[in-house]
């Protein structure tokens, strides 16, 4: 598909995204926000793709689910994938993974090909010792520790003249995992 074609689907799941949001349907809102993100993300539209996913995140974390956490964060990956940021996108997908051998809710066929296709992709970028690596730290990691390594990636980007990344507390509450949501490990 085309970046216009991209455009075009976040704007009708956007028009979809209103009606949730009037009937308070959170379900549909967490849902919804993904399906933005993933096509803001083809569209080329970064700061769109942020703001879907951490409201997606925030909103499948409160409701517990679980499955919609791992698919989020392996839309957090290509994100991650898309600015070159192979160990970053690595990681999150083994935190995906860890997830989804939790809930023992492998990915779909077409899913599987396509994951397959970037952990490969990734461990050409990587090497394969450093994409091992990489996948190991993100099974080990928490789903919370993993939205703060995507908000890191963020920032990251949103300041390029500095390296260095607010800590999470200095972050403006939108952007902060409500206090109310645990840091426990996914597994």
């Amino acid at each position: 598909m085309r970046q216009e074609d991209w455009r075009a689907a976040a704007l009708q799941f956007n028009k979809a995204l209103s009606g949730a949001r009037e009937r308070e349907d959170r379900e549909q809102i967490a849902c919804l926000s993904l399906s933005i993100a993933s096509a803001a993300v083809h569209a080329g539209e970064r700061p769109l793709t942020y703001m879907m996913l951490d409201e997606a995140f925030v909103e499948f974390r409160r409701l517990g689910m679980r499955l919609w956490l791992a698919k989020t964060l392996e839309c957090m990956a290509h994100v991650s994938e898309a600015f070159e940021e192979y160990g970053r996108a690595a990681t999150l997908l083994g935190v995906a993974e860890c997830l989804r051998d939790a809930l023992r809710s492998p990915p779909s066929s077409p899913e599987a090909v396509n994951l397959m296709k970037r952990l490969e992709a990734l461990k050409t970028q990587l090497g394969d010792e450093a994409a091992t690596v990489c996948l190991a730290i993100g099974k080990s990691m928490s789903v919370d520790e993993a939205f703060n390594l995507f908000q890191e990636q963020r920032y990251a980007r949103a300041s390029p003249r500095t390296s260095e990344v607010p800590p999470a507390t200095e972050w403006p509450e939108t952007q902060r995992i409500p206090s109310l949501i645990d840091s426990e490990s996914p597994a």
